[in-house]
């Protein structure tokens, strides 16, 4: 894990475009270590260590919210696997990934909503799925619903035991919430902000939504339980001249919450000619 680590901060310090590859190999690879078989071991971490496959989240889904336990895609046992049907939606990247590993009901839940789930290794262009586009307000294609549609999946593709599924994607979701990246990342978004600031003025709408996302990741970092102070910084100045102020302000609340995480005293604001300087590129941000 250590090791992990360093190579995310460097990939990230570089621009590396390297948001294709953690899904599988932040939860999905850590989770088939864990679960898998030996069979699918030696199919799939090869292939993602050597960053040839993609994988996508298969969990929420329409009008369950967070309630991740009120999962209504099921798999039924057909000759030879399972046949899936249900939707999942804000699935990243589905449209470019190769697998997503599914959480489905495979049993009665029988009084525990938590019994009775399973999860499954599922090929995302196999007949049956289908993967339909989430375009963002800023016409950005990032997200997508993925419908099954009695997709089979064969019998050597469930992950773990049937009906433990509760169990296992608790674990996964451990896995994803403790993944550096979620807070390392802010880093690139803080450059990018500071960058278009110089070139297209604190008034710019692209520096808006920048802060947007910088507030997000802020967030997570209160998560890991450490801030980046560049993404204070940014919103700082943002402030002071007035603009983005309710973006610009949860940044600033998150990065103090967060310093008080750390014990680590707020960076001190830059001078305002700070928002001119010229940032390490950063074309490779997630």
């Amino acid at each position: 894990m250590l090791e992990r680590f360093v190579v995310t901060e460097e990939l990230l310090a570089v621009g590396a475009p390297v948001a294709a590859h953690w899904i599988a190999d932040r939860q999905s690879g850590p989770l088939l270590l864990r679960y898998g078989t030996e069979a699918q071991r030696a199919e799939f971490l090869p292939a993602i260590a050597r960053g040839e496959i993609f994988f996508s989240i298969g969990i929420s889904e329409p009008d369950a919210g967070s309630d991740l336990a009120a999962v209504r895609t099921r798999a039924v046992r057909v000759p030879g696997g399972w046949s899936l049907t249900g939707r999942k939606v804000w699935t990243t990247l589905a449209h470019r990934n190769h697998y997503a590993i599914v959480l489905a009901r495979t049993g009665d839940a029988q009084g525990d909503r938590h019994a009775g789930l399973s999860q499954f290794i599922v090929d995302l262009r196999a007949p049956g799925v289908e993967v339909r586009p989430i375009v963002n307000v800023a016409g950005a294609h990032e997200l997508n619903e993925v419908v099954f549609g009695r997709a089979f999946v064969p019998e050597s593709r469930l992950v773990g035991k049937p009906g433990a599924g509760w169990a296992q994607v608790t674990s996964e979701l451990a896995f994803e919430r403790s993944g550096p990246e979620r807070y390392l990342s802010s880093l690139r978004l803080a450059e990018a902000a500071l960058a278009c600031a110089a070139t297209d003025g604190l008034a710019s709408p692209r520096l808006a939504f920048l802060l947007d996302c910088a507030a997000l990741d802020a967030g997570r970092a209160i998560e890991s339980g450490c801030a980046t102070p560049a993404v204070r910084r940014t919103a700082r100045s943002a402030l002071r001249a007035g603009t983005h102020s309710r973006v610009a302000g949860s940044i600033c609340c998150a990065g103090a919450t967060a310093s008080s995480h750390c014990g680590a005293e707020s960076s001190p604001a830059p001078s305002g000619s700070a928002i001119g300087r010229s940032p390490r590129k950063a074309s490779g941000a997630p």
